[in-house]
């Protein structure tokens, strides 16, 4: 089995869908998003440890992919990047993923490590 690595997937809402799904105050934050991800990229980046700062660096530093693509159909590397907050950043160590597409969506599956998604 080979394992493809995947630069940096952000999984957001698509507008639609989140105004008829998601909770006001969730709205609202998402609403916020770009201003939070820039003050938890500045915690991050000025207050985290080498190497989590490196992964991060490293994950930025690839060509972004849209989410739910037919394309990412599979099993992938994945990683766990927690920016801001109570920590400023962790970076987990990467764990193998999969994405499979059916005709109720896309699924994410861990397949392992030790955070749970």
């Amino acid at each position: 089995m080979r394992l493809r690595l995947l630069p940096l997937l952000l999984l957001l809402p698509v507008s639609a869908w989140a105004e008829t799904t998601l909770r006001p105050a969730d709205s609202a934050r998402l609403d916020n998003f770009d201003a939070a991800f820039g003050d938890a990229m500045m915690q991050g980046l000025a207050g985290g440890e080498a190497g989590d700062v490196a992964a991060l660096t490293r994950a930025l530093s690839g060509q972004p992919q849209v989410a739910f693509s037919a394309d990412l159909q599979g099993e992938w590397s994945c990683r766990t990047i927690k920016l801001g907050g109570i920590s400023p950043l962790v970076a987990y160590s990467p764990f193998k993923c999969r994405f499979t597409a059916s005709d109720r969506g896309f699924t994410f599956e861990k397949l392992t490590g030790s955070q749970l998604t």
